[in-house]
């Protein structure tokens, strides 16, 4: 189905963009955090712009009815705990102008929230798969059930067929009978 694949393409897209986006952010605060250079805060800005972006791609999409609005819910909850994350690293340099280990900890809790965001994309992608194979199992039962009713239409006709083909061979042979029969006792 051309529709389908659409839209798979574009949830996959949007869900490729949400992860470039929010490992451009990432990258952009390291930038920052180690160089000071107000560049990286200007490219930190425009990733997460373009994660929200992707969400509002991707919730576009899964209206469709294609993903399951709690993946979804669950998705941008984590999604936007990973930009909280980050801007709270941020604005803790910024106050402190430090690397310190607050820092390695926002940085290990950055770890650990891009790991949940790419498992729930997992599931999206494992209950988008399903989906997709329960309508394929779905059409080849429906091909099967078609299959045998052509099959059985056919036989039936093949039988009527059959049955026609010898009710005229009888009906045919007994006229010959009963035309023989007159003229051996009309001569």
């Amino acid at each position: 189905n051309i529709t389908s694949l659409y839209y798979d393409h574009e949830d996959i897209a949007a869900l490729q963009d949400i992860l470039i986006s929010l490992q451009t952010a990432e990258s952009n605060r390291r930038g920052y955090v180690i160089t000071s250079d107000l560049e990286y805060v200007k490219n930190y800005n425009t990733a997460v712009e373009e994660v929200h972006q992707a969400l509002i791609r991707l919730r576009r999409v899964g209206a469709t009815g294609i993903y399951n609005e709690k993946f979804l819910d669950a998705l941008e909850v984590k999604v936007q705990d990973r930009i909280g994350s980050i801007k709270s690293s941020l604005q803790l340099f910024i106050a402190n102008s430090s690397t310190d280990s607050a820092q390695i900890a926002m940085t290990d809790k950055g770890r650990d929230l891009m790991g949940s965001i790419r498992r729930t994309i997992l599931e999206l992608l494992v209950e988008r798969s399903n989906t997709r194979d329960d309508s394929f199992r779905l059409i080849g039962q429906i091909r099967n059930g078609v299959k045998v009713y052509y099959e059985a239409a056919l036989y039936a006709t093949l039988a009527v067929l059959s049955a026609l083909s010898i009710m005229t061979y009888l009906y045919f042979r007994k006229l010959k009978i009963v035309d023989e029969i007159l003229r051996r006792e009309l001569f």
